[in-house]
């Protein structure tokens, strides 16, 4: 199995597109640049905890425990598919009505 590394370079571009969609919107007045910028810390740190977990998960060499933490991830993929179907779960901002 090959990894996936980013470097410093691939970071800094990611942060560059997410700063200038954050200018852009103070430059059009279109409000959402704060929203803009807690939704990509919480996204990093997500990612970040979530690439640590499974890290330490595949590293466990634990079968039993890779398949329970296997079972509950696809337990739960009909309830979000469910609730996205829905309408519910989708944002805030979301139509209820369309």
């Amino acid at each position: 199995m090959s990894v996936l590394t980013l470097g410093s370079g691939e970071i800094a571009i990611a942060g560059g597109l997410i700063s200038c969609s954050a200018g852009l919107s103070l430059a059009l007045h279109m409000g959402i640049g704060r929203r803009l910028a807690w939704a990509a810390l919480r996204m990093s740190l997500q990612l970040l905890a979530v690439g640590y977990l499974l890290r330490l998960l595949f590293r466990s060499e634990n079968g039993l425990l890779v398949g329970l933490v296997m079972v509950v991830m696809l337990a739960r993929l009909p309830m979000r598919s469910a609730r996205a179907s829905l309408g519910r779960g989708a944002g805030r901002n979301s139509c209820a009505t369309c």
